[in-house]
């Protein structure tokens, strides 16, 4: 038996890199791609001086990931290594030396393949024994680390395309690849279910890199290329500034030939129910509000119901959190329960309940229902569903009597689908501040939103409760909200409209 001459690690360097050129993709490009084509679209071929900054919510996230990341590795990954490198073409140079000597994970390090003329760094390269490759009798399987609990396929696709350069580096593909997701779970994904849409995506990813363009959709771009592209989305007055269309039902209209706000506005509603998948109430939906902001006035559709009175009006908001998971079934910490209460038509006070820490987060509910449960005669309003479903939820986590939960849910009325089902606004979305701000209210911070109060309320956790600027700002982010809704609330039992449409308030 003859023995296997050792690799030559130049020769196999200069297969799959050169020292002075790099590929043109970069494989976390084709998880981005996947999300958004538009966002990647812009990043080569728009002026970087458009992008939005970094909001603190988007730096909370990074950070998060950051440290999700930093925490798998430290605690799956421990005997894996991470060499320093001055460029990629080293680090690489390092990689495949790593292989060679068959060291058990790799973490963080670049791989590249001139033959798919990408570059890449996964997160982990796990080795296997007995199976094969030119570095021996082991090879390498691929690892991602996600802190999402809900892998999203565009991940799967990140990690199916370090999965196929890897292959190709060690001559061998591997038949699984993982994603450990935030829970630390590890998915295993099958290579030969995903190379089809792989393919595809990155044949479609080629055309856009060269040129090709993609359509301006409104909330079609994430950060941080969202703000230029609504824009040109509202230049072309794309359907997608129509609340409630989205990438799918915008494929169906287009594909019936419909595709600015006018057209639709001008469609009738038996043309729009011929299009598959659309129903009557749809279609009056979409007519309704493309009209609206056709004509830049509010629309009518129906008269507003009457709604109760109270002896106490309780306005409501709560400012909650996915970034913070507490061991139980619960993904989200409500840590601040706002009312504007009003009694007898007076002014109206804020009181609020506010956890200074995740662990509060129990006694503050148990402290807003003895108190809500307390109040004369309450009628509880509120915008969309978030308030009623928590409640509801954060009332049995935390052992609350079922009596004193219905009381409160029971005396809880959400104003969104009253408003919405009684006018449609010449606005591309139909939210709390959207509407209130139409209506002449206004939020005396423009620095921060509801993802800016997530962010704020990090920062005060991570000070352990002495930066009280972030909470006073929280505070009186929330206090507005309520505001807001009772704006509206008052906007809605104040003088009728009796215009089938109104002039624009803009």
């Amino acid at each position: 038996m003859t023995n296997k001459p050792p690799l030559d690690l130049d020769s196999l360097f200069s297969v799959h890199a050169e020292e002075n050129a790099s590929p043109t993709i970069k494989a976390n490009i084709v998880q981005n791609f996947a999300e958004s084509p538009i966002n990647v679209w812009c990043n080569y071929h728009v002026d970087a001086q458009n992008k939005d900054p970094m909001t603190e919510f988007q730096e909370l996230r990074f950070s998060k990931g950051k440290r999700h990341h930093n925490f798998v590795n430290e605690t799956l990954f421990s005997s894996a290594i991470k060499l320093s490198f001055d460029s990629e073409t080293d680090g690489f140079k390092q990689v495949l030396e790593l292989m060679s000597k068959g060291t058990d994970g790799i973490i963080d390090m670049p791989l590249i393949c001139k033959q798919l003329d990408m570059t890449g760094r996964p997160d982990v390269m796990r080795k296997v024994n007995d199976n094969p490759s030119i570095f021996g009798n082991h090879s390498y399987e691929i690892i991602e680390i996600k802190s999402a609990i809900k892998i999203k396929s565009s991940h799967i696709l990140q990690a199916a395309i370090y999965n196929r350069m890897v292959g190709k580096i060690q001559e061998f593909t591997p038949p699984v690849f993982y994603i450990i997701n935030g829970n630390l779970e590890e998915f295993p994904y099958y290579t030969d279910g995903h190379d089809e849409m792989l393919d595809e995506t990155i044949q479609y990813l080629i055309k856009v890199i060269n040129g090709q363009k993609v359509t301006p959709t409104l909330r079609g771009a994430h950060w941080p290329w969202e703000s230029y592209v609504n824009k040109l989305a509202i230049k072309a007055n794309d359907i997608t500034l129509i609340p409630g269309i989205k990438a799918k039902r915008r494929d169906q209209l287009v594909d019936a030939g419909l595709e600015t706000v006018n057209e639709i506005a001008d469609a009738s509603i038996e043309n729009l129910t011929d299009i598959k998948g659309i129903g009557h109430k749809t279609a009056e939906k979409m007519s309704a509000c493309a009209k609206a902001l056709t004509n830049e006035s509010i629309y009518i559709k129906q008269p507003v119901p009457e709604l109760p009175k109270a002896v106490t009006e309780v306005f409501i908001d709560l400012e909650g959190s996915s970034e913070y998971r507490d061991g139980s079934e619960s993904s989200t910490v409500n840590y601040l329960i706002g009312t504007i209460v009003r009694k007898n038509n007076s002014a109206g006070q804020f009181v609020s309940f506010f956890a200074d820490t995740i662990a509060q987060e129990s006694d503050n509910t148990k402290e807003f229902f003895e108190w809500a449960s307390s109040l004369e005669a309450p009628v509880f309003f509120h915008w969309h569903h978030y308030e009623h479903t928590h409640l509801k939820s954060m009332g049995m986590r935390f052992n609350i009597p079922l009596n004193t939960i219905d009381f409160v849910l029971d005396r809880m009325i959400d104003l969104s689908p009253i408003i919405l089902e009684s006018y449609a606004f010449p606005i591309f979305k139909e939210g709390l501040k959207e509407i209130a701000q139409y209506l002449g209210f206004n939020w005396r911070l423009d620095d921060v939103d509801a993802m800016g109060s997530i962010a704020l309320f990090d920062k005060f956790i991570q000070s352990n409760g002495t930066d009280i600027d972030s909470k006073t700002k929280i505070l009186t982010y929330n206090e507005d909200d309520c505001e807001a809704t009772k704006f509206i609330y008052d906007w809605l039992t104040g003088t009728p409209i009796n215009q089938t449409h109104l002039p624009s308030q803009k």
